[in-house]
């Protein structure tokens, strides 16, 4: 991204209030936009717009009633959309005629244009990283009835790309204001993406008090989002009744992109309990629905529990589903997703017998996770690299991987992912002859019931336990339909 002159620019005449797309979190944050002097139309801002509204270029076409040529032509500059057309693009991406414009001044004077200097930083390609600097640095220049709104949609901004550390920090001082203003609405939407980051990073007891904090204050019209949340919470805190009694008992209202939504958590459950022809099922509907309600996250959500299913059934058109989901998440561009996106890649690797790129996928996938401080995919990536060593017979690595997702499981309080691991551990111990280990492993299982509805993790049980009654050494040896899944990030 171009960077920005400071010292060019005059202050703005007049502001207009727009909304600024969140991303992943299906809100809106109302700031001001500058009003800037303007002299031609810019098409390349259409695939900006496009992009904060969270509709492809292709979806912004069917809805304008245009072929997907004529729309390009926009965006490259070699026809002019009319003015109406212009108002029409407007309208359907949440902006203003003045944002489709070029500006001869974007900026102001330092000290006096945070708004406009983080509004340019929405633009493609993002750096809310920059925009963060700049609003720390001129915060108390932003008007204050508009502090908040600026610090949540940078927060909103910074989860969509994957800094969740970030967005947390940022999500808390909007909540602040909010609350200090007391806008009860505000300080549920604040609260809500604080619930995000802790899904991401954990504790998920700190992201179950903030969902359930925006289930009370957010619209009701929009609560549903909240309560879905919750479900996806209790599933990974092992609670897979309790996630399915959510989702039914969420307050959908008919809205489609909420059907959607219940579907895909719903399919990611049923993932995690290792029924996977439901799962595929459930995933195959979600797929349609967040697809017809144009819903670009909760399709992306889909695919994870479509491809995985796909490839733990050994379906014939698995590899089809793989392509067309990696070829979503590659067109989307989503950072934050990339830890989810390599994860895939390499649990169909391992199903297919390449165990060189399935360990390589799961490399990257832990790096992008450790980077991001992403507890939950971290925890992902070390069960992916434990299930390559043991394809390998590599018994040393496979128990140091599954330590560290039991370790990082634990801290993230991930029921799943530290059952699994647990039984992974038992299965190993008892395969190498570490007895003792076994007994460890298999009463901390035995204390806790969070497992036992998962027929995958029940399967690795019942394989450690007839390995040391000595009934069979290679009583377990992982295969397509018996890798462990996790649900949609």
């Amino acid at each position: 991204m171009a960077r920005l002159d400071l010292d060019r620019c005059n202050p703005p005449e007049s502001r207009a209030n727009v909304e600024i797309a969140s991303g992943p979190l299906g809100e809106r944050a109302h700031v001001p936009l500058p009003m800037a002097s303007t002299t031609e139309f810019e098409g390349r801002r259409i695939k900006a717009a496009a992009a904060q509204a969270g509709v492809s270029l292709t979806g912004l076409a069917h809805k304008l009633g245009l072929s997907r040529a004529t729309l390009y032509a926009y965006v490259s500059g070699a026809v002019h959309p009319s003015r109406e057309r212009i108002k029409e693009i407007a309208g359907l991406t949440g902006t203003t005629l003045d944002f489709f414009r070029h500006h001869e001044h974007r900026l102001v004077s330092e000290g006096a244009n945070a708004a406009v200097t983080l509004a340019d930083a929405w633009l493609a390609p993002p750096d809310p990283r920059r925009a963060g600097e700049l609003l720390e640095r001129h915060i108390n220049s932003v008007p204050v009835e508009s502090r908040g709104d600026y610090c949540l949609a940078l927060a909103e901004k910074l989860m969509e790309c994957g800094e969740h550390q970030d967005a947390i920090l940022w999500a808390t001082k909007a909540k602040g204001i909010f609350v200090d203003a007391q806008e009860t609405t505000k300080v549920g939407l604040a609260d809500y993406c604080l619930g995000w980051g802790y899904l991401r990073v954990g504790p998920l007891r700190r992201s179950q008090a903030c969902m359930e904090d925006a289930a009370e204050f957010m619209d009701p019209a929009k609560k549903w989002r909240a309560q879905l949340v919750l479900a996806r919470i209790a599933g990974r805190r092992g609670a897979y009744a309790e996630g399915v009694t959510i989702i039914r008992q969420a307050e959908i209202a008919g809205s489609q992109q909420a059907r959607a939504s219940a579907t895909v958590i719903e399919a990611s459950l049923q993932l995690s309990l290792g029924d996977w022809q439901k799962a595929f099922e459930l995933a195959e509907e979600g797929l349609g629905l967040a697809d017809a309600a144009s819903d670009r996250e909760a399709m992306a959500s889909a695919f994870w529990p479509l491809c995985m299913a796909a490839v733990r059934l050994q379906r014939p058109d698995a590899a089809q589903k793989l392509a067309q989901g990696l070829g979503f998440f590659q067109g989307l561009g989503s950072p934050r997703r990339r830890a989810m996106f390599l994860t895939i890649q390499s649990a169909a690797s391992l199903a297919n017998g390449d165990t060189t790129c399935a360990k390589n996928y799961a490399t990257e996938a832990l790096e992008t996770a450790i980077k991001q401080r992403n507890r939950w995919a971290e925890v992902s990536a070390y069960l992916r690299l434990c299930e390559v060593a043991i394809q390998l017979s590599d018994a040393e690595d496979a128990i140091s991987k599954a330590r560290r997702a039991l370790a990082y499981a634990d801290s993230y309080e991930y029921a799943h992912g530290r059952d699994y691991a647990e039984a992974t551990l038992a299965y190993l111990s008892a395969y190498t002859g570490d007895f003792d280990a076994y007994d460890r492993h298999v009463a901390a299982l035995e204390g806790r019931d969070t497992w036992q509805p998962c027929s995958h993790i029940v399967e690795v049980v019942a394989a450690a336990r007839a390995i040391r009654s000595g009934s069979n050494r290679v009583a377990y040896e992982p295969g397509p339909a018996r890798l462990w899944l996790m649900p949609a990030s």
